[in-house]
């Protein structure tokens, strides 16, 4: 069994955002591979899980849904097992039980990510895995987005990005992919931490000069590796 980081260099074979998107699942199954997991938790994931009923079955794993909505828990398939509760507040009973807890553009939402962090660790059994995906603050959009009121980002997310989808308040809370997070997570007790950033994004699809002066100065920051520049990352940590 390989550590973290060497599971990491092993998997993410690009540091673009398009390589993140499309391999945020594929990332997922091969942590469950790799470490065994038997019990599985997705935060946040509404009424979708990320893990279809047939891939499921194939696995052979407790496969739970959470989310702090019960409106979309309610509409989520039956064969999936259902956990409603906010992850910085965790029933108290809900203990050590999960060998991979994972989630997607979550953390940015959460107003106290020190919090949430102790809620994982307490969640996950001895030796389990956290894996989050998450977009970073100071890349442009995002810190736009932390700024602004949420009345005027919401309005500029439909111009950017038209499609229907909810806008959430956005705290980026911890939403690194420098050493900083590192060390936060390690001061939590975390006996493993890898960080995987990403560059790049499609919020400038739009606006052609823009989009192409973002796409020559992405390719800097990626050769790079410029991290306070970042559009997302993936973090992993192990209890």
């Amino acid at each position: 069994m390989s550590g973290l980081k060497q599971f990491v260099a092993q998997t993410v074979a690009s540091n673009h955002s398009l390589w993140a998107w499309e391999n945020y699942k594929a990332v997922v199954l091969s942590l469950q591979r790799e470490y065994a997991c038997e019990s599985l938790l997705e935060v946040g994931g509404g009424r979708t899980p990320l893990i279809d009923e047939r891939e499921n079955d194939s696995l052979g794993v407790k496969y739970t849904l959470n989310d702090i909505s019960a409106c979309e828990l309610g509409s989520a398939p039956e064969w999936v097992s259902k956990a409603c509760f906010d992850i910085c507040s965790p029933p108290t009973d809900v203990h050590s039980k999960f060998d991979l807890i994972f989630s997607k553009m979550v953390f940015e939402h959460i107003s106290d990510a020190k919090k949430a962090y102790m809620a994982i660790y307490r969640l996950l059994a001895p030796g389990g895995l956290f894996f989050s995906f998450f977009p970073t603050l100071y890349c442009l959009p995002f810190f736009v987005n932390f700024l602004s009121p949420q009345s005027f980002s919401a309005k500029l997310q439909r111009r950017l990005v038209p499609r229907d989808t909810p806008k959430f308040p956005a705290y980026y809370k911890w939403c690194r992919s420098s050493e900083s997070l590192q060390r936060k997570l390690e001061g939590i007790g975390f006996s493993e931490v890898a960080l995987a950033p990403f560059y790049g994004h499609g919020y400038y699809e739009s606006i052609p000069l823009v989009r192409n002066l973002h796409g020559k100065w992405t390719e800097i920051i990626r050769r790079k590796d410029i991290r306070v520049q970042s559009s997302y990352a993936y973090a992993f940590v192990r209890r």
